[in-house]
């Protein structure tokens, strides 16, 4: 596998785990037990984050609303906007674990 599949395979690893919709143990038994999240010990806002914009970016805008439900559910508050204002934005994760689209300087997170 190269580093896209499995980044893919992380990314969906921990949606499934996240939306519960399967187990880790569900996972690990497939064979490819990789995480965007540390499973045992919860998740973080910015991974949740993180995800949101790997699935926006993938138009999966359904696992963007599930996810988006769980973090308000975990975290009691309103997920924020995600999104920049830019046609065609390219994000990247800043060094403080903010993410910012590189054409307009926005923070999406």
């Amino acid at each position: 596998m190269n580093e896209k599949e499995i980044l893919q395979a992380a990314m969906y690893n921990s949606y499934d785990v996240i939306t519960h919709k399967r187990t880790i143990e569900d996972i690990e038994y497939d064979g490819m037990p990789v995480f965007v999240h540390f499973p045992d010990r919860g998740i973080d806002k910015t991974s949740l984050k993180v995800m949101v914009m790997y699935f926006i970016m993938a138009e999966e805008y359904e696992m963007c609303k599930d996810l988006t439900d769980e973090y308000e559910l975990i975290f009691n508050e309103k997920m924020p906007s995600l999104l920049c204002q830019c046609d065609k934005p390219q994000y990247y994760l800043r060094d403080d674990d903010v993410i910012e689209c590189e054409k307009c300087k926005t923070e999406v997170i």
